[in-house]
């Protein structure tokens, strides 16, 4: 229940948020001095969390607390209950104010107390010189379709935004397609989620973002993460197969090896994303390549020679095809690209990432052409193919 002062940073900053709805700020003359998080249903009150500033610690603030609690509990006619980390000095204050262990874990006493008849002594009212209140969390409603066949993840996705900014979140279940659309019908919306604070609609996911100033991804800006994360990974992975020997057995040769590798995993990885939905990639590429404008289906075995080239050239085998297949469609996608880009001046998506991408065709197309040619001129030059 209390943050101990030997927990960790993180362990303290996932015991605040935790169960963050039932948080109350702490105020001493206006002043912000702790968190009280308290669970009430009928008849049992629970503790969850109580701390306190450093500053305000050892004041007799948290006695006084929990024993106004616990006259507000016996008014409602409701037992308390908490837990206590058995290393924390405050389980004895506990005690004294009433609550027996009904139980233990290898870290926590369970503690309840069942009422003043217990013998516990108790104050009334706090001290005149101690004047506290509490500060309600802000609140927001969140309407999310939850079915026993569908979860919405922007309705995921808006709950843990809220929760992330502090709020307390009365989340509202629209569990079946009927309740959904007069939902949506009698607040003239089209999509769910939807949220609303101090009654006012803010909107969707996207316009929670930003209501509290948060970027919002633009489904037609131009991205060039999806390069930056081909490269990325195709440099890991082929840096995680040179490494066994480690730095001190690197030298030259191995750091051509790493730099083949990187090219060759590279290739494959674009093929992949080619391959994912080849009727888009497709259609993309019939925009800008030379040869699949004049020979269509061109545009359907480009993905798979790619790949083929990749593959052979990571396994060193059959360099007699893996070099002509590479030297070949790096050729004729490098003159295609360079055509459309900078000679007839086009603005294009580019294909090189598979269909339905926002990179625009050029540097990024033009050096994925490039490699594949440097690739297939270097393997030829090195076994001696005479390509």
């Amino acid at each position: 229940m209390d943050i101990h002062a030997r927990h960790p940073d993180a362990l303290r900053v996932a015991c605040v948020r935790h169960r963050f709805d039932c948080a109350r700020i702490l105020l001493l003359d206006g002043e912000p001095v702790g968190l009280m998080k308290l669970e009430k249903s009928p008849g049992h009150w629970r503790l969850l969390q109580l701390q306190l500033s450093p500053g305000r610690q050892g004041q007799g603030i948290g006695r006084t607390l929990i024993e106004q609690l616990l006259v507000n509990a016996d008014a409602a006619g409701a037992i308390a209950g908490l837990s206590v980390l058995k290393a924390n000095p405050a389980r004895r204050l506990y005690e004294r104010l009433g609550f027996v262990q009904v139980g233990e874990d290898k870290f926590e006493f369970r503690r309840l107390w069942r009422g003043f008849g217990s013998g516990a002594t108790h104050r009334t009212e706090p001290p005149k010189e101690f004047s506290m209140s509490t500060a309600d969390i802000p609140r927001a409603s969140l309407h999310r379709m939850v079915t026993d066949e569908h979860v919405c993840p922007f309705g995921l996705k808006s709950l843990a935004l809220l929760r992330r900014k502090g709020f307390a979140v009365d989340d509202h279940w629209l569990k079946t397609r009927e309740e959904t659309d007069a939902f949506k019908q009698a607040h003239s919306v089209e999509t769910t989620p939807q949220t609303f604070m101090q009654g006012r609609r803010i909107g969707g996911y996207d316009d929670l973002r930003r209501h509290f100033g948060l970027k919002v991804r633009d489904p037609d800006a131009t991205r060039y993460t999806p390069v930056v994360a081909v490269f990325v990974v195709a440099a890991l992975v082929a840096l995680a197969v040179t490494w066994p020997g480690g730095p001190a057995a690197w030298d030259g040769a191995l750091a051509i090896l790493l730099a083949e590798r990187f090219i060759a995993t590279s290739m494959c990885i674009l093929a992949l994303l080619k391959l994912q939905d080849i009727e888009q990639f497709s259609n993309m590429f019939l925009n800008y390549d030379l040869l699949a404008r004049r020979v269509v289906r061109y545009a359907y075995v480009y993905p798979f020679a790619e790949l083929l080239a990749g593959v052979l050239m990571l396994a060193g085998l059959l360099h007699w095809l893996s070099v002509p297949v590479a030297l070949f469609i790096g050729g004729i996608g490098a003159m295609s690209v360079f055509k459309a880009v900078y000679v007839d001046k086009r603005e294009l998506k580019c294909a090189c990432v598979g269909g339905g991408s926002k990179v625009p065709l050029g540097f990024v197309s033009l050096t994925e052409n490039l490699m594949m040619i440097a690739m297939a001129v270097w393997m030829a030059f090195r076994y001696g193919l005479g390509v």
